[in-house]
């Protein structure tokens, strides 16, 4: 019984929750699908080892870390489960696909260029497409001081943070059709 569910349309992620007849709870992944054919792409179900647990919720942040909850299920004197939070973390299962994964602008639509990791503590690398390149960037902090500046050639460029201070800035890639990304550094 499917008793939940996230769906993350910038990163093509539904994760479905809910639990077996036999009161087996699990979570099932759906990602990386072609327009609204859900079931075109990846898809994994993932056992939760929660015994006699009825899972009715879950809900995201950042498609990696997940909270879960569960209903009140007593059977006396076996089992006894009381109403519950539960943080799953989906990273091992997600991590790869979410940190590669295309983003969509705040204007809804598909950015031609896409970054990872973010986080980052060292390096951030830069994909897009070769007839867009070469192309000029700009790593903008909090008070708008530009503190970055180069130029991508290859479709994937790795560009050094590390001498950075931590925190948040902006990527603007492009000069007249500027696209932002955050970036955070640890």
């Amino acid at each position: 019984m499917i008793t939940g569910a996230v769906y993350l349309e910038s990163k093509k992620l539904i994760v479905l929750c809910g639990y077996s007849s036999s009161l087996v709870p699990f979570i099932y992944l759906l990602y990386d699908f072609s327009g609204s054919d859900y079931f075109s792409g990846n898809k994994r179900k993932i056992t939760i080892s929660l015994a006699f647990h009825q899972i009715e919720g879950i809900a995201t942040t950042n498609g990696l870390k997940y909270y879960i909850s569960n209903e009140y299920f007593t059977q006396p004197p076996i089992v006894t489960n009381l109403q519950k939070l539960h943080i799953l973390d989906l990273s091992p299962f997600l991590g790869n696909y979410l940190n590669n994964v295309d983003t969509i602008s705040e204007t809804g639509t598909q950015n031609i260029f896409s970054i990872f990791p973010v986080p980052a503590s060292d390096f951030i690398t830069i994909k897009g497409d070769n007839d867009l390149l070469p192309v000029k960037y700009f790593l903008i902090n909090q008070l708008g001081q530009i503190v970055l500046t180069g130029k991508l050639t290859k479709k994937k460029s790795t560009i050094s943070i590390s001498q950075l201070s931590a925190g948040v800035y902006i990527l603007k890639i492009g000069e007249e059709n500027k696209q932002s990304f955050k970036v955070i550094k640890r």
